[in-house]
């Protein structure tokens, strides 16, 4: 399947948003990766699954610049 993820920190702040085929996969690159600035600010994962790999990658595009995710850096 695909998806679209986004992490949340306190009060519900969108920390970053993302794409994947292979959920758990990518969230363990994400939880061990070197990047732990962030890590460590997530209080909330959310994902929704979508059928199609370009509607999953149109619905990231959409989130980065409606949601202004704080660590987004492509796309915002």
């Amino acid at each position: 399947m695909n998806y679209v993820y986004r992490f949340l920190g306190e009060n519900d702040e969108v920390l970053y948003v993302g794409k994947t085929t292979n959920l758990r996969k990518r969230m363990k690159q994400h939880l061990i990766s070197q990047r732990k600035d962030y890590a460590e600010e997530i209080n909330k994962i959310q994902y929704k699954e979508y059928k199609y790999k370009n509607e999953m990658s149109i619905y990231e595009i959409y989130y980065i610049n409606k949601l202004k995710p704080k660590y987004n850096v492509e796309f915002n």
